[in-house]
């Protein structure tokens, strides 16, 4: 289940998600399923804005992200100023220390906006608000907030994150939240040396655009061009392999399912659930189980990778295994609490 304020989805539509409890395996299952969301996801809307003569914000000393992190109780409740690369999309909003090491686990959670979230009027705000930080994500930028040691996220999966965000700048402009205006790009980008994007991202951001308006093959030539550049960077096969999936090439998502996989330096357990879901959609039954098992040797508490085997086990007959996959998969699913 996938949701994009920009396609206009009705506010509700976030409640539901969110609470929904009785899907929040699936939920997070999507979440990682989107490794390349993770590393690379653009989903860019556009807007327009008026630049202000806004002062800047006192620079001070950047916080590293794993300063925050390996401290959380001596910057908890502060204000300061962090260099990120970030990622905005649906349940993976962070600042991470760079693009290429972007696991929950090294990265903050964004706080996008502060709430509350009660009324339509309250959903429109965080839909304004969500267009601005769509600008700069999948860009190294300079965000000054305060650091929350209890802000983890969606699912907990963070170690902390950043509230009350003041202004954020990139080497294209920036924006000051508390004037609700565009900016120009703040003296502090230069003083943290924030990196500027390179050709390859620049060609991943251009194929998410067009994959978002349903323009596949030159989404699929984009991704391409940005995997010549940089042939090693996982997320890009995993990005590509998603919109080959969308016009069916099962085969050819396959493929880059496995150069992801040997690319990858964590979560490949994820990735071959994926590469199985890929199979069994070409109708390799077998190929698919032996991803799914793959996935159970990497880790033996993934409830999803049971659940899928089980599924493909129904399909090739097999009520046996697949009654006892089942069953695992369910032992291994927490229990869900009403809302």
């Amino acid at each position: 289940m996938a949701l994009s304020w920009c396609a206009g989805r009705e506010p509700a539509a976030y409640v539901s998600y969110i609470y929904d409890n009785e899907n929040a395996r699936e939920n997070l299952v999507n979440t990682l399923k989107r490794i390349g969301n993770i590393l690379l996801t653009a989903s860019l809307c556009a807007t327009t804005s008026v630049l202000a003569a806004v002062p800047p914000l006192k620079c001070g000393e950047p916080v590293p992200l794993a300063g925050l992190i390996a401290n959380p109780d001596a910057y908890h409740g502060k204000a300061l100023w962090v260099v990120a690369h970030v990622t905005i999309d649906f349940e993976n909003m962070t600042a991470c220390p760079s693009e290429n090491e972007t696991q929950a686990k090294n990265c903050l959670w964004l706080d996008i906006d502060d709430g509350p979230y009660k009324t339509d009027q309250d959903y429109a705000r965080y839909q304004s608000r969500l267009k601005i930080w769509e600008r700069f994500t999948l860009q190294t930028v300079a965000i000054h907030a305060t650091f929350d040691k209890t802000l983890t996220g969606h699912f907990n999966l963070w170690p902390g994150g950043l509230k009350n965000v003041t202004q954020i700048s990139g080497h294209e402009g920036g924006w000051n939240f508390a004037a609700n205006v565009a900016v120009l790009r703040d003296i502090c980008v230069g003083a943290f040396q924030v990196p500027k994007q390179t050709d390859d991202q620049r060609a991943m951001i251009s194929g998410n655009l067009k994959l978002r308006n349903n323009h596949i093959d030159g989404a699929i030539a984009d991704f391409s061009r940005a995997i010549s550049l940089e042939p090693s960077n996982s997320g890009y096969y995993l990005i590509r392999a998603n919109a080959k999936e969308r016009k069916r090439d099962y085969a050819g998502a396959t493929a880059d399912y496995t150069r992801a996989i040997e690319f990858a330096r964590e979560d490949k357990d994820v990735i071959y659930i994926v590469r199985a879901e890929a199979r069994e959609q070409a109708g390799d039954l077998d190929g698919a189980i032996a991803d799914y098992t793959r996935a159970i040797e990497i880790n033996p508490k993934l409830a999803d990778a049971y659940h899928g085997r089980g599924l493909v086990k129904q399909k090739k007959g097999d009520a046996k295994g697949a009654a006892a996959d089942l069953a695992r998969a369910k032992q291994l699913t927490p229990a869900q609490s009403p809302p």
